[in-house]
């Protein structure tokens, strides 16, 4: 998920944690994450991967490992 703010993700974060499990514990894992476009815009070097720039900047909002 992305948001144009960081608030905009903490809002996205606090409203769907509660109900985290529900949605990531599928047979299928599910991750949810979100990030603003201003954390995006902050952001000086590349990273390598997509994963990288997931992992180091995306909020974890759900996932099955929680």
């Amino acid at each position: 998920m992305v948001g144009e703010h960081d608030s905009d993700v903490q809002a996205i974060s606090e409203l769907l944690r509660p109900m985290a499990k529900q949605l990531a514990n599928f047979e299928m894992p599910l991750y949810i994450k979100a990030v603003s476009i201003d954390a995006l815009k902050k952001i000086k070097e590349p990273y390598e991967t997509i994963y990288d720039l997931v992992f180091y900047e995306f909020v974890d909002v759900a996932s099955p490992d929680r």
